[in-house]
């Protein structure tokens, strides 16, 4: 799972390097993690590239699982909110979707009561974005997985070295 999100990143032109994979358990209930990091120099803004990149990375684990065990876990569903709400903000937010437009139809709710996401549009129009964002994630998943079959010698030497030192730096 964790050398699937490696894997998609190390290939993706716009994805942040990766400085850590682990399957150290963690206190949160991880059984590892992958730690990636933006350039020094880079700020806060995104382009459409590098958020389909942070999809297609988050979506990694999964193509991972699908590709090398030919199943899935629950052990993606921390990826795939964390992906849906990019894919989400991108369609409602940044203005980053064709079919829905350059409009901000999302908005957070107080984030100290309850943090709720809400739509200030039309059913229809909430619905065009939910297509949207699942093409988005479908889209990025298309590709992880690509990149995982694509890459899946290198991916098993990976993972045998992950699991002999636990931690790769």
């Amino acid at each position: 799972h964790e050398v699937g999100h490696a894997m998609v990143a190390y290939k993706q032109k716009n994805a942040e390097p990766v400085q850590k994979i682990t399957i150290v358990p963690h206190t949160e209930g991880s059984l590892g993690y992958t730690l990636l990091m933006p350039e020094e120099d880079k700020t806060n803004l995104r382009t459409r590239d590098e958020l389909m990149a942070k999809i297609a990375v988050s979506m990694g684990g999964r193509a991972a699982e699908e590709v090398v065990m030919n199943t899935m876990t629950n052990g993606a569903s921390q990826d795939i909110q964390e992906a849906t709400s990019i894919a989400r903000n991108m369609v409602a937010m940044y203005g980053m979707s064709d079919a829905v437009g350059m409009v901000a139809l999302g908005s957070v709710r107080n984030q100290y009561l309850d943090g709720g996401y809400g739509l200030d549009c039309a059913q229809d129009t909430a619905a065009i974005m939910d297509r949207e964002v699942k093409r988005i994630l479908d889209e990025c998943y298309k590709d992880a997985v690509q990149v995982i079959r694509d890459n899946r010698e290198d991916m098993d030497k990976v993972v045998a070295y992950l699991l002999e030192k636990e931690t790769i730096t």
